[in-house]
């Protein structure tokens, strides 16, 4: 008795054997797939990357010991002035010094140091180092007002150079009654005791602004930015990578229907 070829059979055809059966079929879809990506990539308009760097306080790398102590001090400070970058002064001020249309600027914390790290974001290289340093040259001018004491010590200063003229004013007021023995002297003293009082205060106020002035950590220029990144390359990679997967599911796709086909003739001859 003659039995027909079923053609179920073909339906266990694998796709590892279509894939060695047909190699060159899958090769052709994933080489041009991944060209087709790497060309797309590469056509895409990139973006451009620069990064400067700010340093708070200063940092003294020949002392390894100030070094740490400066780093533990200040490492909180960086995360708060890195939030600065968004205060509408800072834009305003990179506004002023470089055109911002088409840019971006961020600016974060370097993990466990006193560093800021500015990141700017452009359509061309010059433009996103430019924007990078401007970026840091507003927020130095910011961070600079944000933290002066100088005004205050200056009006400090004033106030004790004026009570000091009022100390020798009110001492040649006491030596001139203490000569002719006049009753007014003890009235004279108590008021040079009270000048002296408030230049002594006022001297010492100058003294903690000083002080606090010399203390205070201040933003410092660390790595300016010198040149900047394209992601040219990556989207080639990304989208070349994308091709490749996506040409070989098609190369194995049309190995897989072409070896069932083949099996299909051969079954019903």
């Amino acid at each position: 008795m003659h039995t027909t070829p079923s053609t179920t059979g073909v339906g266990r055809v694998g796709v590892l054997q279509a894939v060695r059966r047909y190699p060159l079929l899958v090769a052709v879809p994933m080489v041009a797939l991944t060209a087709f990506g790497a060309l797309l990539g590469y056509a895409r308009n990139p973006t451009y990357k620069a990064t400067s760097e700010l340093a708070v306080g200063q940092l003294n790398v020949s002392d390894p010991a100030a070094v740490g102590s400066v780093v533990t001090a200040t490492q909180s400070l960086a995360g708060v002035y890195s939030r600065m970058i968004g205060a509408t002064e800072v834009r305003r001020g990179i506004a002023k010094k470089v055109d911002t249309k088409g840019t971006d600027v961020t600016a974060t914390p370097v993990p466990s140091t006193p560093l800021i790290r500015i990141w700017a974001t452009a359509k061309s290289e010059s433009s996103a180092v430019n924007v990078a340093n401007a970026a840091s040259a507003s927020l130095l001018k910011y961070a600079k007002r944000y933290g002066d004491s100088s005004d205050d010590s200056s009006s400090v200063y004033s106030k004790y150079k004026s009570a000091s003229l009022n100390v020798t004013r009110r001492q040649a007021r006491v030596n001139q009654l203490a000569r002719s023995r006049s009753a007014k002297l003890d009235r004279a003293q108590s008021d040079l005791d009270a000048a002296k009082l408030r230049r002594d205060a006022l001297r010492f106020d100058y003294a903690a602004s000083q002080q606090s002035a010399r203390s205070n950590p201040v933003l410092r220029t660390f790595a300016p930015a010198a040149g900047a990144t394209s992601d040219r390359a990556s989207y080639m990679e990304i989208l070349g990578l994308l091709g490749l997967v996506a040409g070989a599911a098609l190369g194995a796709a049309l190995a897989t229907v072409t070896l069932k086909r083949r099996v299909a003739r051969l079954m019903s001859s």
